[in-house]
């Protein structure tokens, strides 16, 4: 997790976030898929960590609900809502694979 370290990372119940400020007026929010099901879900696309010109989030629903689970659910929203709405980003771009994809749909509304 070497590409990660300089992020700050949040709980929120069942979701975590991870997440870089780099003062830019972009914004890319990765979102995990379930990946192997015997092993913890882990942060995807960590390689756009060298995107300089963008600021980061990752997400990842920990308990693999489709984000469907409440614990945590609303905090996680309004951390995001309010994570753009301070820092002022001019694009918000959100990806995902699988169960990624569906939570990035999701959190794009």
């Amino acid at each position: 997790m070497a590409l990660l370290q300089h992020s700050t990372t949040i709980n929120f119940g069942d979701y975590s976030i991870k997440h870089t400020k780099r003062n830019k007026t972009k914004l890319i929010i990765s979102v995990s898929s379930f990946g192997i099901a015997q092993k913890e879900v882990e942060w995807e696309f960590q390689g756009l960590y060298k995107q300089e010109n963008f600021d980061i989030v990752f997400i990842k629903d920990n308990c693999r609900s489709w984000f469907n689970s409440k614990n945590g659910f609303n905090s996680l929203i309004e951390f995001i809502v309010n994570y753009i709405k301070n820092n002022n980003f001019h694009s918000v771009y959100s990806l995902g694979l699988s169960s990624g994809a569906f939570g990035a749909i999701l959190l794009s509304h």
